[in-house]
């Protein structure tokens, strides 16, 4: 039952509460125009710490998981002695989710 005390899960999944894709992104992915890609949690939030450390800009952790693919990306470009352009999108800061960042990179610890 929902309503004015209805509390949610206490998921966290790197900021994503939606874990589908916008009908206009489902139908470019579907027509082959871009790729989707998934990345376990940690692994992202791993991405953006190097991003935050070489940048000195901490991301949403939506856009950590844009980041992951990025730096995967460019190190199959160093492998390969391949320049390449790669533009994305960094929307967001993750000010607001430094608990989240915290409770998944040092919970192994």
């Amino acid at each position: 039952m929902m309503g004015h005390q209805f509390v949610p899960q206490p998921i966290y999944a790197g900021g994503l509460r939606y874990h589908g894709y916008a009908p206009t992104l489902y139908l470019l992915i579907n027509e082959g125009i871009v790729e989707g890609y998934e990345y376990e949690q940690e692994y992202a939030f791993q991405a953006a710490k190097i991003f935050a450390e070489t940048k000195s800009l901490i991301s949403a952790p939506e856009t950590a998981h844009a980041i992951a693919k990025v730096i995967d990306e460019a190190r199959k470009c160093k492998e390969r002695n391949e320049a390449k352009t790669i533009a994305f999108n960094y929307s967001g800061h993750g000010l607001l989710d430094l608990q989240g960042y915290d409770d998944v990179l040092l919970r192994k610890r």
